[in-house]
């Protein structure tokens, strides 16, 4: 089993960040604490490597409004086809804008799975970077997030005011 390198930051409005990277890509973000997933604990070692300062230097861009989408190689280390499948859809929602569950299972073409997908967006290895937090309840309501739903609603504000909207209520 390969190695899997992680280091912790800590970022301006949304805290703790432990980013975990295998074979030079980027395979899980965790709010917080270290993922106790047992498949992988013995291989886990804490270095700062090249991709992991290189994501953090993107996430700061991101917080900052200075991007807007991420370049980084990614690996899913765990989940099944279809939440790859979901995970993957993520990347489709604009930058700044929300969308239902309900919207979202649609936009994956799979019209009456809205549970399926929120099961799977739950279950997101990389949000932030896979955003998840664009996607809210069908009432407008936030809805959860890995890493509360305070650091959700900053995340969907930080985006509608790089583009100068605000969250819809």
């Amino acid at each position: 089993m390969s190695k899997i390198y992680y280091f912790d930051y800590n970022f301006k409005g949304i805290g703790k960040l432990i980013l975990y990277s295998k074979q030079k890509k980027l395979v899980k973000i965790t709010f917080n604490n270290l993922d106790n997933n047992l498949n992988y604990l013995n291989n886990l070692i804490k270095e700062e490597t090249d991709l992991l300062r290189g994501v953090k230097s993107s996430i700061d861009q991101y917080l900052k409004g200075d991007i807007k989408s991420f370049d980084i190689k990614i690996d899913f280390i765990s989940g099944t086809e279809f939440q790859k499948f979901v995970w993957n859809g993520l990347s489709k929602i604009p930058y700044g804008t929300t969308i239902s569950y309900k919207e979202f299972a649609q936009l994956l073409n799979i019209p009456n799975g809205h549970r399926a997908v929120a099961n799977a967006n739950s279950k997101n290895p990389l949000p932030i970077i896979l955003p998840c937090h664009r996607v809210i309840n069908f009432n407008g309501g936030l809805g959860g997030y890995l890493g509360g739903v305070d650091i959700k609603e900053q995340l969907l504000n930080l985006e509608k005011m790089a583009i100068g909207s605000t969250l819809r209520q």
